[in-house]
């Protein structure tokens, strides 16, 4: 089911036939297919799967629902209604925070097809794309937030990205910004602290320059904020006229 709704196309039998079973013959391939088709009708009713004898696929309805789709689906709004190299605006955020909340981080978690090494590796890259996507929609309203000095509010996003992968240097950073800035210092030290350690226990490396940069800055409380910076860049100007 889950391979239908992603798809969100007509699959030829023999092809599923090939993806799930790739080790019967063909009887008992097709024997197995019917089953779980017949098991597919009783689960979401019989009008939202069509099959004849070459193909089958979901029929798109309001009782049938995917998580995934549905992120997917608000991202592309998003990129639809979004004006290229401008901010964020208020609808786009919107929508980019519900598909968000709408994504599940790991696809079809634990599940795999022990004698099928084509559905595994099809689900292993659903998996990568869907947490590119996650991360994109997640660093998008991390810099608006950051833009607009709503630094709390990016702090859940950070730290979800941050869940993707501890070891990713930018999430790092992004998650002891936003808590330096939005007041949380000791946090943001505790922080700091911990993304040096991980780096040396498990990569046995040192922070990159930018992340070193950043957490000089932290342990010495002298990070500005971006409303800081722009307000001394203001003055500096003004100054020179």
């Amino acid at each position: 089911m889950a391979y239908l709704a992603l798809t969100g196309q007509p699959q030829q039998r023999d092809h599923l036939l090939a993806l799930l079973w790739p080790n019967y013959d063909s009887a008992s391939g097709r024997n197995n297919l019917r089953r779980e088709l017949s098991n597919l009708r009783k689960l979401v009713g019989p009008g939202l799967v069509q099959s004849d004898r070459n193909s089958i696929q979901l029929v798109e309805s309001d009782s049938l629902w995917c998580d995934t789709t549905a992120f997917l689906q608000r991202i592309k709004t998003a990129k639809s209604h979004h004006v290229a190299d401008e901010p964020l605006c208020d609808i786009c955020v919107r929508i980019l925070q519900e598909a968000c909340e709408l994504a599940t981080d790991d696809l079809l978690a634990g599940f795999s097809l022990a004698d099928s090494p084509a559905f595994n590796e099809w689900l292993f890259y659903e998996n990568e794309q869907l947490k590119r996507a996650i991360v994109d929609t997640l660093q998008q309203l991390i810099t608006h937030y950051e833009a607009r000095g709503f630094y709390e509010n990016g702090i859940p996003l950070a730290q979800r990205w941050l869940g993707l992968d501890p070891l990713h240097e930018p999430a790092q950073r992004a998650l002891i910004r936003l808590l330096y800035w939005s007041g949380q210092v000791t946090a943001a030290q505790r922080q700091a602290a911990l993304c040096k350690e991980l780096l040396r226990d498990e990569l046995g490396v040192e922070p990159d320059d930018g992340t070193q940069q950043l957490l000089d800055a932290v342990a010495s409380r002298r990070l500005r904020s971006p409303e800081t910076a722009i307000k001394n860049t203001v003055a500096q100007t003004e100054g020179s006229d």
